[in-house]
């Protein structure tokens, strides 16, 4: 059974907000879109993932767990350790 962690606000205040224009979607969370995909099972992994230099987008190393993808940079590739996804769109994201 997977117990639900619970955020501290420092841990909150890193992670960028959703950003909707029109309600289009422009960017999101970089962690936040590994969760959605199913790459990640918690935003604390992410972090540990990246501070072990496990994570890279479009073949470049991610260093910085508060980045934000934006709509305009897809497609992208991701790689978590040994798996890759290549991401077309952003759950939110109007088509």
């Amino acid at each position: 059974m997977r117990i639900p962690i619970t955020q501290s606000a420092a841990d909150m205040e890193s992670i960028p907000v959703p950003v909707k224009v029109d309600g289009e979607m422009i960017q999101k969370s970089l962690l936040r879109v590994f969760s959605d995909e199913g790459l990640i099972h918690s935003m604390s992994e992410g972090r540990r993932l990246i501070a072990q230099h496990a994570i890279k987008v479009d073949g470049k190393l991610i260093e910085d767990p508060s980045i934000a993808l934006q709509v305009s940079q897809l497609p992208v590739s991701i790689r978590v350790g040994k798996h890759e996804k290549v991401i077309q769109e952003i759950e939110g994201q109007n088509s």
